[in-house]
């Protein structure tokens, strides 16, 4: 009896839980949000995977979009603009531009800046050579 009550007790302790948070991202963007993790390391930065959701939605008003429900963030890519981006090859590593600028406010807790900066919104709209690819990562995980 006593330990019927106890397995209640936590499974009522875990249900009720507010500071749950969840760390997911989709297959097809598995590869840029880790390695916004792993650039972010080579760089001396340690940081959580966690609170952050990341998936491909066909009904984005926008390229990307950032929103937060019960303090999970959630960041959605459009699904066709992303495909469309894989199909030309990514060209300018876009797909890799908007989700670093938009990890950089949800993880990294930046904000937009007018310089030569991920955060600057032409950049993240147009793009980066791969030669400003380090220049741009240094800047962003300073």
């Amino acid at each position: 009896m006593k330990n019927s009550a106890l397995i209640l007790i936590s499974i009522l302790a875990l249900a009720c839980s507010d500071d749950e948070t969840t760390y997911s991202v989709t297959p097809e963007l598995d590869t840029y949000v880790t390695s916004f993790f792993t650039e972010g390391e080579q760089r001396g930065k340690t940081i959580p995977k966690t609170n952050l959701i990341v998936h491909l939605n066909s009904e984005c008003q926008a390229i990307t979009q950032v929103k937060q429900e019960a303090g999970q963030w959630i960041l959605e890519f459009d699904k066709e603009a992303f495909e469309a981006m894989s199909a030309q090859g990514n060209p300018n590593n876009k797909i890799e531009s908007f989700l670093f600028h938009e990890l950089g406010r949800i993880v990294l807790k930046r904000e937009l800046s007018d310089g030569h900066s991920i955060m600057n919104g032409d950049i993240k709209v147009n793009g980066f050579s791969d030669d400003e690819r380090e220049e741009l990562l240094n800047e962003l995980f300073k």
